[in-house]
Formats: C-alpha cells, sequence, structure tokens
C-alpha cells in the first residue's frame, strides 16, 4: 500500500492494519498532554490479546497525495441548549503517498 500498488487486502491482512492503526492512535493519545480517550484497561487489553474497544472504529483509504504524517486530535460535541457532553472522540490520521 505505501507503494500505491492497487490490492485488496484479505481478513487477516485487514485485521493487522487495524491493530496497527489502533496501536498509534493509543500512542498518539497516550503522549499528547489531554485528557486520554483510551483507558488504561483497553490500553492493556490491546497490548495482551490485540482487542480493538469497542467504541473504536478504523478505515481505511487510497492517499494519492505526496505526505508523510501522523496526527491526532481530540474532539467533543457539546449540546448548545444544556451544555451537556454528547460525544467524546480522538481521532488519529496517518497519509502516506508518494506521487507527486
Amino acid at each position: 500500500m505505501i507503494e500505491d500498488f492497487s490490492l485488496s487486502p484479505d481478513r487477516q491482512n485487514q485485521q493487522n492494519l487495524a491493530e496497527w492503526a489502533v496501536k498509534g492512535a493509543m500512542i498518539n493519545d497516550a503522549v499528547d498532554p489531554h485528557p486520554r480517550f483510551f483507558t488504561d484497561a483497553e490500553c492493556y487489553t490491546f497490548k495482551q490479546k490485540r482487542t480493538i474497544p469497542d467504541r473504536t472504529l478504523v478505515f481505511a483509504a487510497r492517499f494519492t497525495g505526496r505526505s508523510l504524517d501522523s496526527n491526532g486530535v481530540d474532539f467533543s460535541l457539546i449540546d448548545p441548549r444544556s451544555g451537556d457532553l454528547l460525544v467524546r472522540g480522538h481521532v488519529y490520521n496517518v497519509m502516506v503517498g508518494k506521487k507527486g
């Protein structure tokens, strides 16, 4: 994928890619000075069993630009009327592209 070859990863390669992405997200979440998104229990379970937390989604897509970047950001959705916290999350992106 990094070499921009078109491929359709089988189920095991999709799982490996998802685990690799979650590991990166957990590391990014742990080193940034903010309230952590992943709990210690989720990190420990991932380390021991490679169990991806239920509240975690992984998306993979082809990137056609030129880049080598990884970054993360926290977000919160707050009800403007009540001020209640509706959703809190952490988004982690990895972009690798050699064309350009």
